[in-house]
């Protein structure tokens, strides 16, 4: 096997050497392919919705796709290389939390617009400009192109049936047009490696090395596997969610000019307004008695006064044990009640597959170690009566740069309870808590 990285500076001479190269095996390399092939006509718009959970649930739009492809022959020893060039269109699809689809469906926003839950429409406003500029189309995608032999394969005497023969790739990185870049030298397959059937099976080494000698001709580009980044779409679009959820709360505050409340409610609401964890919503009341009850005797002043104050001090000792997870964790990922028995975590790796390691643990003892990934890993996790923290720690940063994952949080019955991804250093870790009522 001949692998080789190629460097911008070293363009020429890699053509240089390759051409050289190739004079030796003239006969055989002369009708090999060289060229640019797009996956669109240049008025035609592509929207690719890529598989899988989390950030990668949505579509991305191109108005073109280019990939640059070259084969040839070293040693003896087929040669292929590929680099794409795209041109993004100034609209994606993304995943939103619950609460913020629910919102964007009942809210206009500029460019924002709630689709089939849980995707969003978003167009490139001046809001969303620096995001999509941060939107990439990865190189690890999977692409195909189609090989048409010059002439038909004989092998001891029998023709080969080619018809669909083609070759998948993942090319060497992938650049926003108008960018110029060279061509890379990717390496250099095995040949019963190289060429597939359509039911993507592969030629054997005796009728890849007949298909190199006659040479061919390359069409069709397929794109088999998409992958893109869209995280900084996807941030800005909750940041945006909470910007409109906080002036729906403060637009839903009682007037300054009504009446005050009396007596004991007085004192309810004025403890709630101190103590509660959202001091701009209406705070809760005890309901009066219905007829069906109306016999029961009625709480008294003190009583109602006592369970005001007991209300107050449970919600300042949730709020400071909050504060003190928040202070603690390098990500805090919020808390959430739930009458479940246990949870399901699901963790994937939202960036480049570089080998992030985390540690999973439960009220400070670990429960599973992960090797993050793009393929999505469940862990059940059981819950106690009361405070569950869930902790997860970085144990590593992998070769692309900080520990990057996304960790999303479900109850028995299927109900998404937290969604929230991260990127941290070595060490650090990311803290749910969930209260078990």
């Amino acid at each position: 096997m001949l692998s080789w990285q190629y460097q911008p500076l070293q363009y020429i001479l890699t053509t240089v050497f390759l051409f050289l190269c190739s004079l030796a095996y003239s006969a055989q390399a002369a009708n090999l392919r060289e060229g640019r092939l797009s996956l669109l006509d240049p008025s035609a718009r592509l929207s690719v919705m890529a598989a899988g959970l989390g950030p990668r649930n949505g579509a991305i739009s191109f108005f073109d796709l280019t990939m640059e492809y070259r084969f040839g022959l070293l040693a003896q020893e087929p040669l292929m290389a590929f680099r794409g060039r795209y041109t993004l269109a100034d609209v994606a699809v993304v995943n939103a939390t619950d609460k913020c689809w629910e919102y964007l469906r009942n809210n206009e926003e500029d460019g924002l617009t709630a689709i089939e839950k849980p995707l969003v429409n978003i167009r490139k406003t001046k809001r969303f400009a620096t995001a999509f500029e941060k939107s990439a189309f990865l190189s690890n995608s999977q692409f195909s192109l189609d090989i048409v032999p010059n002439e038909a394969i004989m092998i001891a005497g029998d023709r080969v049936q080619v018809a669909g023969m083609h070759v998948r790739f993942r090319p060497d990185s992938m650049v926003k047009a108008p960018q110029d870049y060279g061509l890379s030298v990717s390496g250099s397959p095995d040949w019963d490696a190289l060429l597939q059937r359509a039911d993507g099976s592969f030629y054997n080494e005796a009728t890849a090395k007949r298909v190199f000698a006659v040479g061919f001709d390359v069409e069709n580009l397929k794109l088999l596997e998409p992958e893109f980044n869209v995280n900084a779409i996807s941030r800005e679009m909750e940041a945006l969610c909470r910007e409109g959820l906080a002036r729906l709360s403060a637009a839903a505050k009682p007037a300054e000019n009504a009446p005050p409340p009396t007596n004991v409610t007085a004192l309810e609401n004025t403890l709630e307004s101190a103590f509660g964890d959202d001091p701009g919503a209406s705070p809760p009341t005890i309901p009066a008695p219905s007829a069906a009850t109306s016999d029961e005797p009625k709480a008294s002043g003190e009583e109602r006064v006592a369970n005001a104050l007991a209300l107050a001090a449970e919600r300042q000792a949730q709020r400071e044990k909050i504060d003190a997870l928040r202070r603690s964790s390098q990500q805090f990922l919020g808390h959430v009640e739930t009458d479940a028995t246990s949870v399901m975590i699901y963790a994937s790796d939202h960036g480049s597959e570089d080998g992030d390691r985390v540690t999973i643990l439960l009220n400070g003892q670990a429960v599973e170690t992960l090797t993050l990934a793009h393929a999505v890993q469940e862990i059940q996790m059981p819950l106690s009566i009361g405070d569950n923290v869930i902790e997860i720690k970085a144990l590593n940063q992998g070769s692309s740069g900080e520990n990057t994952a996304l960790f999303w949080v479900k109850t028995e019955d299927g109900k998404e309870v937290a969604r929230e991804e991260w990127e941290l250093s070595t060490g650090g870790s990311a803290t749910l808590l969930v209260v078990r009522i």
